[in-house]
């Protein structure tokens, strides 16, 4: 059975002000979820583990979830089974994660029960100097992102003073309460990222909107600003009146920008079209940014808005690269730790958590 389908998405972001970990919001000790939280080095098998799990279950016709790592989208930082209210992540740098709630919410998974200490030592020079260039790596990656971060955000200066605040907002608030009603009970959000920088690319899991949601609503933008207040607009008036939404953020700017909101109860996306989000607008309602700024002031200030496009792009395939180049590392820190790690073992520690978490 294949995992093609499923929804999918990160947790976390190398965003323009750093490594954003969001995995402590994406379960809740006071609504009973379980967390296994995963420990262990790299090629310890913590991706290959979550992806059987996640086989296991999906074959079970349980609800699964897939989150993907931008650091290398082939692998898995964590499988989501929602029905359940179980999470399994991998709770390694750079998205550490300790328990909270020791047993009674979080358990660990200690992988590195599996691997022969003795071996991994003979490799302490190689493994020293890969991982601490793999982290020098990162961090260029950080600096190349921070300028893509000042870039938009001039642009986003750009697009403020040109866009009608007042009628953004009026129309968000006629927008909102035309598709949602207000039912008088407590709401709840979660945070997602749908986009990211990563050695393959930039990737987007558009696909996984259209696996909660059958109806959309776009709005085309390509400086954010209108996009975003509209966004933040529906997700206030959705979260007032007692909705379950997923908040989709944008990847660069987290703390600023709203990408997508998800209303899977009523099978409703508000989404954010542009040349980093492609999504699938055929036969959909289409709202274009542009009816809400004044042309003049865009085309003033075209030739920075054009520069400033080129130079982001310039800065994505810098980062696409030296986050190459950093997997690559990785993967040959991974070779190491490979070769010291008992597999059987650890087959053994998937069957028991089959049997004892996840069978009836």
């Amino acid at each position: 059975m294949s995992l093609c389908g499923l929804p999918k998405y990160f947790l976390a972001a190398n965003s323009a002000d750093g490594f954003i970990n969001g995995f402590s919001s994406a379960f809740s000790a006071k609504d009973n979820w379980k967390a296994y939280l995963i420990k262990g080095g790299p090629g310890t098998g913590k991706s290959s583990f979550m992806k059987k799990i996640a086989y296991f279950a999906h074959s079970k016709g349980m609800e699964v979830e897939l989150v993907f790592c931008s650091s290398d989208p082939d692998s898995l930082d964590g499988v989501i089974l929602k029905g359940k209210k179980i999470i399994i992540l991998d709770a390694t740098s750079p998205h550490t994660l300790d328990p909270v709630y020791p047993a009674v919410c979080e358990e660990l998974l200690d992988f590195g029960a599996f691997w022969n200490t003795k071996k991994i030592e003979k490799q302490r020079e190689h493994i020293i100097r890969l991982t601490d260039k793999n982290k020098e790596l990162h961090s260029r990656a950080s600096r190349m992102l921070s300028a893509i971060g000042q870039l938009m955000r001039n642009d986003m200066k750009i697009s403020l003073i040109a866009t009608d605040i007042d009628k953004v907002f009026n129309f968000g608030e006629k927008l909102a309460k035309r598709y949602l009603k207000n039912k008088n009970q407590g709401s709840k959000e979660w945070i997602r990222y749908l986009g990211g920088v990563t050695p393959k690319g930039y990737v987007f899991y558009g696909d996984t909107i259209d696996c909660y949601c059958e109806n959309k609503i776009i709005i085309c933008d390509e400086l954010y600003t209108v996009s975003n207040i509209l966004l933040s607009v529906v997700r206030d008036i959705a979260l007032s009146y007692g909705y379950e939404i997923i908040t989709v953020r944008n990847n660069f700017l987290p703390r600023e920008k709203i990408e997508h909101i998800l209303i899977p109860e009523i099978s409703l996306a508000f989404c954010t079209k542009n040349c980093y989000n492609n999504v699938e607008a055929d036969g959909v309602r289409q709202i274009h940014a542009q009816r809400f700024m004044n042309r003049a002031v865009i085309k003033e200030n075209r030739g920075k808005l054009v520069l400033s496009r080129k130079l982001i792009n310039g800065l994505i395939n810098g980062t696409v690269a030296t986050l190459y180049e950093a997997k690559e590392m990785h993967d040959r820190l991974e070779s190491y730790y490979i070769k010291a790690m008992d597999f059987e073992s650890l087959n053994g520690l998937y069957s028991e958590f089959v049997s004892e978490i996840l069978t009836d």
